[in-house]
């Protein structure tokens, strides 16, 4: 009561004096509580409606994303098809420049999608984006080559129809009318038909020009199904053409299905935004009820304090006392007696009272006495009633929270995030998410020890210590850990702990736990991947690889063991690849099972080619024999996936073991296909490599060891032979007049020999033994533990030529060849590689030398011709960087005028100690080193400097001869090096002339036409050379863009007695100006041989009849002169015998 008194006295002191001023305060205060719950409700409203809109706006971007994505794919596949009907280049390229552009719109797209999702189906539509690009580009590059392929159909077609309608014969259109019906052919069998018909008319026509009828057997001859066709054959394009148009259409139809994979992926995660939209706004619309409720309560209680302070101050502090003075003033007048009280005060009322009180203070003595216990029984009453008014809303208010804690635990426990109170390392309480997350009820965890939920007592201990210093230092610690389930199992967790009083640790912490160990699990899948993937990279060896990727699987799927066996090479057989948890004597039980229908998961899974699922082992029939050895180690279930190549081709297994019997959970079937995807591309790459480093060693026409792989046998061999005495004989063999048979038969009859002899002369050796290939017809046989006298090796070599010497059949001919043999013995002739294969290539050669078909063993003299080609060699290289080599220049003469027209360079070498060295020695010792290149480079530049120089002198224009060698023009900077060296000398073109021969422009007739072309678009001009020594085809000579035909001197030399050089000549001759090419004659020599030239209209001539080689200042002495003697031909034309120009 005291202290009841003293808080009502100090009230009373704060209370202001006047009436007026205390009301003023009670309605300031009653003003105050109802603006502070509006501006609560305001706040919490608006603070909902944000909150909504934000979510709105975020989630209806992601859909337009989706949706966005959806139109993407649909545009890009009507494009694709659009461009399957586009037969214009340029629209084509148009249009797959769009899909391009929207290809790249639509990875951005994905991208983003895949950015504001968690969920593990974002990599399906990542995967098939990327698939979809891909299968997008191929139809589009196929769509190019179909539409080139059919410009190049349409541009054969009409060319050929038009030169058989131009030959004006029955058999033409006959011809014609079947190439008409091609264009329509619209299948293989139909072109192979109208191929047939074709020939059989082609073999009928009899009245067909020549030329026509040559260029008609020409294509007619060729093969209709040749991967890369003749451009000249329209029944190869056609089939080509319709070839390429099933390949497209097979893509298209990929691309369709690879645009309802991304459409279903894309609806995938339309509907996932749309799940996570929707529970979003349910706990959206859980707080703006909480907070309505909240708001709801703060107005009842601000209302209730407003009633309480007006009720009070008007009811208690001014009705009451005006009651109390209305009431002694009744009294009075119905007693008659002066009734007096305490109602004294400051203020209007106070003073009112004091006045009443003053006046009726003598009669109301008594009675106040009475008034004053009246009053305060009336206070006590109203105190009462106020104290039950207070028992009412405290029970209220204690309602409503007990209310809000109930639906608070309802959320906590619902959150889906575990929420535990820890105090002194010990778990007070948690929530049902928490307890449910470890695999416990949540008595399970009241009251116990967190230790309960490490994978071991060290863990738990540092982690522990860790983060009570955390806490103590920030009052936070969040971490990444692994804990531990009821079962075990050992899973990701994001923990935060926060501490409750940061200064008194003592009070506990708040713990929050979020399950990462999916997205753990993934970011670790992905590491390890591209760990195994770069192994694979770097050439690691294979079971390594395998090793790793069985670990990665087994990491990813608790509880489960991998296998990965190999298919053996004999194919049917599995072999042990890894398998790291498996049990040694289970490795060993398996490795080397046989591939059969009913040999558990892996062998039938190789024996179907298709995966092998076996849920049950000890009942499924697959598991029959292998039961018990299976049941011995606890296994109960196995599922088998074959690994195929990108060819389809089985190369092994990869399983996965169970200790229950169950299927597999949809994550272990896509870790089974991903292990099985890099598995495949790790055996294909090591099978790769394997073929490479075979490559590497062996012939790739023979499969013999090849120079690289033979060195090192030999110089196994000598190590052997200086360890245990054994002797060592290296053979070099070359097979006689091989060229012969290569160029008269062709290549493909020249490699089936070489092969043949290679087969029969790795029969006739011991496996210890060495066949090799050189190259070409060369060979070297190594043999190992030899005989020490010749006669023992004799007999080998005996051997080894009455085996080559055995006829073989080569197609329709019958063929026999012989060889020459070189051996050379160690030590004897040799103590290093390279002397032993030297000298028994100079014992080869000297066989040849002695009528070939026979062995000689190497003597020192044989040496001597290797050691001048090899000063030869030498010199080559001295003779390019000391300037040795000189150009002289033979004059060619018109026939007609008798002037000098043009110069043929030759190129001759002043070796410093052999002296002048004739091309015919060192130009095929430069072919065969390939100096040739920098040679025929040095004379080029050489020439056209010299001709420049020649005109600038005032002299008479003429053109540069010069030879072009195969080497160099097989070289593909050759235009630019012609450009070069026309550049520097500042020599137009058309003032150059290649001299090439029939045999080079032959090797390769369409690259020989590029560049020849090439050339003459600079203007440089270009002859045949040695017309008529080589193998040509009419129809390709006119193809080449040539001025001018040589005849080859062999046919000039004897033309004179020889009736058989004539005709040549005279052919040749008519040849070329029948093609419009002029004609020069070389090695003219005789005035016989004259005659005859011009007897026949031959153009120009060359030879030692007009002059030999000369320097360049002997040229212009003959330049000179043919100016004004109007050389030989002006003679004799003053002598009546020829008539003037």
């Amino acid at each position: 009561m005291a202290l009841t008194h003293i808080v009502a006295r100090v009230f009373h002191r704060m209370m202001p004096k006047s009436l007026r001023g205390q009301f003023a305060l009670a309605l300031s205060v009653l003003a105050l509580l109802i603006i502070a719950g509006a501006m609560t409700a305001v706040y919490t409203l608006r603070a909902s409606n944000s909150a909504a809109q934000q979510l709105t706006e975020e989630r209806l971007v992601r859909m337009q994303d989706v949706q966005d994505l959806l139109e993407h794919t649909v545009l890009i596949e009507r494009a694709t098809y659009q461009l399957l009907a586009t037969e214009s280049l340029d629209a084509m390229h148009s249009s797959y420049a769009d899909i391009v552009v929207r290809l790249n719109t639509l990875d951005h797209l994905v991208m983003r999608v895949g950015a504001f999702s968690e969920d593990v189906d974002v990599l399906d539509l990542q995967q098939s984006s990327q698939l979809f690009r891909s299968t997008a580009n191929i139809v589009a590059q196929l769509r190019e080559s179909t539409l080139r392929t059919k410009v190049d159909f349409s541009r054969t077609l009409k060319t050929r129809i038009a030169s058989l309608q131009a030959a004006h014969t029955r058999e033409g259109f006959a011809l014609a009318n079947v190439l008409y019906r091609l264009d329509g052919a619209s299948r293989i069998e139909d072109v192979t038909q109208l191929r047939f018909q074709f020939e059989k008319e082609l073999k009928a026509a009899g009245s067909l020009p020549k030329p026509l009828r040559a260029k008609l057997d020409d294509f007619g001859s060729r093969k209709a199904d040749s991967i890369d066709p003749d451009p000249q054959d329209p029944f190869s394009l056609r089939m080509r053409l319709i070839k390429d148009n099933e390949r497209l259409l097979r893509f298209h139809d990929e691309l369709q299905k690879q645009s309802i994979a991304l459409v279903l992926a894309a609806r995938r995660q339309s509907s996932y935004f749309t799940r996570d939209y929707r529970e979003a706004v349910q706990a959206l619309v859980g707080v703006s009820n909480r907070n309505q409720q909240w708001v709801l309560a703060i107005l009842v209680c601000s209302l209730t304090l407003a009633w309480l302070i007006a009720y009070l101050f008007m009811g208690r502090h001014v009705l009451a006392r005006l009651r109390g003075i209305s009431k002694h003033l009744r009294r009075q007048s119905a007693e008659d007696t002066t009734v007096t009280g305490p109602l004294t005060g400051t203020d209007e009322i106070g003073e009112m009272a004091n006045a009443v009180g003053q006046l009726l203070k003598d009669r109301n003595q008594l009675k106040q006495r009475t008034s004053e216990l009246s009053v305060i029984k009336e206070r006590l009453g109203a105190q009462n009633a106020d104290l039950q008014r207070e028992a009412i809303v405290r029970s209220q208010a204690e309602q409503e929270i007990v209310a809000l804690m109930t639906e608070q635990k309802i959320i906590l426990d619902h959150i889906g995030v575990g929420i535990a109170f820890l105090a002194d390392r010990r778990i007070v309480r948690c929530n049902h998410s928490f307890a449910t997350m470890f695999g416990y009820q949540i008595d399970d965890l009241t009251d116990v020890s967190t230790d309960r939920l490490h994978p071991s007592k060290d863990r738990y201990q540092e982690d522990g210590d860790a983060a009570s210093a955390a806490v103590e230092m920030e009052g936070v610690h969040a971490v990444d850990i692994q804990l531990k389930r009821r079962d075990g199992t050992v899973f990701w967790v994001e923990r935060t702990l926060i501490a409750v009083d940061r200064g008194d640790l003592s009070k506990g912490a708040i713990c929050v736990v979020h399950d990462i160990d999916q997205r753990k699990r993934a970011g670790v899948l992905r590491i390890e991947q591209g760990r195994v993937l770069e192994m694979i990279a770097m050439s690691t060896p294979l079971d390594k690889v395998l090793d790793s990727l069985a670990r990665l699987v087994e990491s990813q799927l608790t509880g489960m063991t991998a296998s990965i066996l190999l298919l053996d090479v004999d194919g049917i057989h599995m072999r042990h690849g890894a398998a790291p948890s498996l049990p040694d004597a289970y490795i060993q039980a398996i490795d080397g099972v046989a591939v059969g229908p009913k040999v558990g998961s892996c062998g039938t899974a190789v024996h179907r080619g298709e995966p092998v699922i076996v849920t049950d082992i000890m009942q499924d029939p697959l598991w029959e024999d292998y039961r018990a050895l299976a049941g011995t180690y606890g296994f109960r279930a196995c599922w088998s996936t074959p690994i195929l190549s990108h060819h389809g081709k089985v190369m092994g297994t990869f399983a996965l073991y169970a200790r229950e019997v169950r299927k597999p959970a949809p994550i272990e079937t896509q870790m089974i296909d991903i292990a099985t995807r890099i598995a495949g591309i790790a055996i294909e790459r090591k099978d790769t490599e394997d073929s490479i480093r075979h490559m590497a060693l062996h012939d790739a026409l023979t499969g013999l060891p090849n120079r690289v792989l033979l060195e090192e046998r030999i110089r196994q061999a000598l190590l052997h032979s200086d360890r245990d005495g054994r002797g060592v004989a290296v053979v070099f063999i070359d097979l006689d007049q091989f060229k012969l048979i290569n160029d008269s038969l062709g290549h493909s009859a020249g490699d089936e020999l070489l092969k043949t002899v290679a087969d029969r002369m790795v029969k006739c050796v011991r496996s210890i033994d060495t066949v090799a290939r050189l190259g070409g017809d060369e060979f070297v046989i190594v043999l190992f533990d030899a005989p020490d006298n010749m006669d023992g090796i004799a007999h080998t070599l005996q051997r080894i030529q009455d085996v080559i010497g055995q006829p073989l059949q080569i197609g329709a001919q019958k063929l026999q060849v012989t060889c020459s043999v070189g051996v050379a013995t160690y030590p004897e002739n040799g103590t290093d590689i390279d002397t032993l294969l030297m000298n028994a290539d100079a014992a080869m050669y000297s066989a040849k030398e002695m009528g070939r078909n026979n062995y000689q063993f190497y003597a020192s003299e044989m040496n001597a011709k290797v050691q001048e080609k090899l000063v030869l060699q030498d010199g080559l290289h001295r003779a390019i960087e000391h300037s040795e080599f000189l150009l002289l220049y033979q004059p060619q003469v018109d026939l007609g005028s008798g002037r000098i027209t043009g110069v043929e360079a030759l190129i001759r070498w002043r070796h410093p100690e052999l002296g002048v060295i004739s091309p015919a020695r060192f130009i095929p010792l430069a072919e065969e080193t390939g100096l040739i290149v920098p040679i025929g480079e040095w004379v080029l530049r050489t020439a056209c400097a010299q001709n420049k120089a020649w005109q600038e002198a005032g002299l008479p224009l003429i053109r540069m001869s010069v030879n072009v060698s195969a080497r160099q023009f097989a070289e593909k900077n050759l235009i630019h090096r012609v450009a070069r060296a026309l550049a520097d000398s500042a020599l137009d073109a058309c003032h150059l002339e290649l001299e090439l021969t029939e045999s080079l422009i032959m090797q390769d007739v369409p690259q020989a036409i590029v560049k020849m072309e090439a050339l003459q678009t600079m203007g440089v001009q270009m002859s045949i050379d040695d017309f008529g020594t080589g193998y040509s085809s009419l129809s390709a000579l006119k193809q080449f863009p040539v001025c001018r035909l040589k005849i080859d001197q062999s046919f000039i030399r004897d033309i004179s007695t020889d009736p058989d050089d004539k005709a040549i000549a005279m052919a040749v001759i008519s040849l070329g100006h029948m093609l419009n090419l002029k004609v020069i004659a070389e090695g003219v020599e005789t005035e016989q041989q004259l005659a005859f030239l011009r007897e026949n209209e031959c153009d120009e001539a060359q030879g030692y009849h007009f002059g030999r080689p000369v320097s360049s200042d002997e040229i212009v002495t003959l330049l000179h002169r043919s100016e004004r003697t109007r050389s030989v031909i002006n003679i004799e034309a003053r002598q009546g015998r020829y008539k003037t120009t």
